[in-house]
């Protein structure tokens, strides 16, 4: 077995299932700070993706499909890309990463599931290279990938560290998981989910509706799993009509981030599949023990506007609404 591999199987690390009363509770935190301190409307078509860094909030947008930097008052520094079916140009962006000296950027085009690097003075494409997957990646640096996708030869579903000259699995995540009942053709759907923010080696797999999430080290590919305090299960798949659907019908997170003691992932009030009129927590997990520790209720933008991503920067957790609306607040939670 790949060593890599190995080590990813035996280093495994379960959170709690209670929290500390003992129960499946949320313990609602309310003595930390979470302060509004500003806000903008990204007016430029619909919020995609959303990612951030010291200085700079980024967006990518459709119909346009550009990528926006912002600063953190909401002004627009420059635009990147330019739409199209060429090689050189791009469709729906799915993730963006500067690279560790800014020179360059990293873009996932989605339709034409390629990873490219562009210059950033000239915004030109200076290299490029297929990454076959319906699910989102994350650049850990050095022009490496984590690219999760269904093994074409173990039908399991895995994450390959992916770059120009190599692809290799580093973990599977069938095998680790809980989702062993689960016919492979369904793994797609009970896997599917995102990457948070890299933070110095760690990053986490977030699931959108399994019970489980993985915090990843990239430096030797093992990992944590971090289990849903609710003690949500890993659902199991089934067709109904040729659609694939999952049972329980849950979402259990949104989206989540990362610092040096904490895992943040935003969830709904009742883990229901429809979250349209659901209220909005953030969940707090150690990512040294990862155990569940506390949640803070996080309320709809102006009572209306609905929660879809979080980055949390420093003192600041920075919130993308669904309708454009980016947030930015400072908490010590």
């Amino acid at each position: 077995m790949n060593k890599l591999l190995l080590m990813a199987s035996i280093f495994l690390f379960y959170g709690c299932t209670d929290n500390e009363n003992g129960d499946k509770r949320r313990v609602i935190d309310n003595t930390s700070v979470f302060k509004l301190k500003n806000s903008f409307q990204h007016e430029q078509g619909y919020l995609i993706r959303l990612f951030a860094n010291d200085s700079s909030i980024f967006v990518s947008n459709a119909p346009d499909f550009k990528v926006f930097q912002y600063d953190f008052d909401g002004k627009i520094n420059r635009t990147f890309g330019k739409k199209g079916p060429a090689p050189w140009e791009y469709g729906t962006i799915w993730h963006f990463a500067l690279t560790e000296n800014k020179e360059f950027y990293w873009v996932h085009d989605y339709p034409q599931q390629s990873l490219k690097k562009y210059a950033i003075k000239k915004d030109t494409l200076v290299d490029t290279f297929k990454a076959i997957t319906t699910n989102n990646v994350a650049y850990i640096g050095n022009d490496n990938f984590l690219v999760p996708e269904l093994d074409s030869t173990s039908k399991n579903f895995i994450i390959k560290m992916c770059n120009k000259s190599s692809q290799k699995k580093v973990i599977d995540l069938f095998k680790i998981s809980s989702a062993k009942k689960n016919k492979r053709e369904y793994l797609n759907f009970v896997f599917g989910g995102e990457f948070s923010n890299l933070y110095k080696n760690n990053i986490l797999y977030t699931c959108f509706n399994s019970g489980e999430h993985y915090l990843i080290d990239v430096n030797d590919y093992s990992l944590k799993i971090i289990k849903d305090f609710r003690n949500l299960p890993v659902p199991e798949g089934y067709k109904e009509n040729s659609q694939i659907k999952l049972m329980p019908k849950q979402t259990t997170a949104l989206s989540s981030s990362i610092d040096e003691k904490h895992i943040y992932m935003l969830s709904t009030g009742d883990f229901t599949e429809d979250v349209k009129n659901s209220t909005f927590f953030i969940d707090r997990y150690s990512t040294d023990t990862g155990k569940y520790e506390k949640s803070i209720h996080i309320d709809r933008f102006e009572g209306e506007e609905q929660p879809f991503k979080i980055v949390k920067i420093k003192n600041n957790m920075i919130i993308g609404y669904k309708n454009g609306t980016i947030a930015q607040f400072e908490t010590n939670f």
